[in-house]
């Protein structure tokens, strides 16, 4: 086990661990961090986050990798609501409140079991 006194051993970023699932780093050996709300990194290493897809959001800001690291840890928008997002902000997927409500006289009953049903504001009918 490295101790941290052997120089050989951090000398070069082919070095570091790459970052977990759950977890990114910006590059030039910085240090790994949790994804923010909205995000997820299901793959190890990757050097940013990926924003939550249509139809799903993530509350956990990050506290918790294990919050972020599968794209089924951003949850599906409940019964009644859609988010159109196409994924370009994650500050558009950390929240339930960021689901829109389907319109007047408008339903969606899917309960937050596919994200293709909650995508769009054409799913309410």
């Amino acid at each position: 086990s490295d101790d941290g006194d052997t120089v050989a051993e951090h000398n070069e970023e082919s070095d570091c661990d790459p970052c977990a699932q759950g977890k990114y780093s910006g590059g030039n050996a910085a240090p790994c961090q949790i994804c923010s709300a909205g995000e997820y990194n299901d793959e190890q290493g990757r050097p940013s986050c990926l924003t939550c897809h249509a139809g799903r959001y993530n509350e956990d800001n990050g506290a918790e990798a294990s919050n972020h690291d599968e794209l089924s840890d951003c949850k599906v928008c409940p019964a009644g609501k859609y988010l159109e997002d196409e994924g370009d902000s994650s500050d558009e997927h950390k929240s339930v409140d960021d689901c829109d409500s389907c319109g007047k006289g408008k339903y969606l009953n899917d309960n937050a079991n596919s994200a293709d049903a909650h995508d769009a504001e054409s799913d309410c009918t």
